[in-house]
């Protein structure tokens, strides 16, 4: 089992002003998709991370959860509008911004270069919004980092499809991303209602009909809709599971989360994305 921390470490949580305190309170040391939280994590003995991508204005990629900067950028209210959008601004514009803790946002190339040091660090790379998935994969493939340690997920399989055959990239890894919730993604990306991204749950009958079309490498389910049905089918297939997590308590606190990795730590196709890498790490280690 490989443990990726979720958007580096600590429970994730959006740096609005009102939320601070709350962020503080229950551990998360470092604001989320910060080159800080990922170096942590990895220092930690994390076998990698996971972080999101959005493109911006100068088609570069940023590594933000959300395409709205008011959710984000520490001291604005999330009904503030007036920030605008990460696809709106250029990198330097964004990296000069304050995520929390003064610390501003990173390209994906930063973060590419900060886990080279890392020699066995697993990268997954969710792509947000349209057009990420390409250049994402040239940004990748500009670094140094090992390609073969990459996975590109997103909840967009449209993207993935692209991503694996209108570009001829066969040996790139891709994950299937599942929840079963209702979220439409204008959340995210307001002027984009009619994208294909959307929230879907898994079912081997979705998956049977994209399995030639995407050719998935692993299937990225939240921690709630892991079943065994999901688990037989994988393994059945060959396929990685890549279970994540969310705005998580404490380990100890709420043992889900540890539980579930107990009893799947010694699958080698089975692995977590926590927003506690370091000391979920820790008590495998140690049990």
């Amino acid at each position: 089992m490989l443990i990726l921390g979720h958007r580096g470490t600590g429970v994730t949580m959006f740096n609005s002003q009102a939320q601070e305190e709350v962020r503080r309170e229950k551990g998360s040391k470092f604001p989320e998709n910060t080159l800080k939280a990922f170096k942590t994590a990895l220092v930690g003995g994390a076998d990698g991370i996971e972080l999101d991508v959005i493109r911006t204005s100068d088609d570069k990629m940023a590594i933000m959860h959300d395409n709205a900067l008011n959710l984000h950028v520490a001291g604005a209210c999330r009904e503030e509008q007036a920030l605008g959008y990460v696809e709106h601004h250029t990198m330097t514009q964004l990296q000069s911004l304050n995520v929390g803790d003064g610390y501003g946002v990173p390209s994906l190339k930063s973060c590419l270069n900060l886990s080279e040091d890392y020699n066995a660090a697993v990268v997954n790379i969710e792509l947000k919004g349209y057009g990420t998935a390409r250049l994402a994969y040239q940004e990748a493939v500009d670094s140094n980092f090992p390609n073969h340690r990459i996975i590109f997920s997103s909840f967009d399989h449209q993207q993935l499809k692209q991503l694996r055959n209108d570009w001829g990239y066969e040996r790139t890894k891709i994950g299937l991303l599942f929840e079963e919730r209702a979220l439409p993604v204008s959340r995210i990306f307001p002027d984009r209602k009619n994208s294909s991204e959307k929230y879907i749950h898994f079912s081997p009958q979705y998956v049977d009909s994209v399995m030639t079309s995407i050719k998935p490498t692993s299937l990225h389910p939240i921690l709630q809709d892991c079943s065994d049905e999901l688990l037989n089918y994988a393994a059945h297939h060959k396929l990685d599971v890549f279970v994540w997590t969310k705005n998580e308590k404490a380990p100890l606190d709420d043992p889900a989360v540890l539980t579930f990795a107990l009893k799947h730590k010694k699958n080698p196709h089975i692995h977590l994305i926590t927003d506690f890498p370091v000391e979920i790490k820790h008590a495998l280690i140690h049990s």
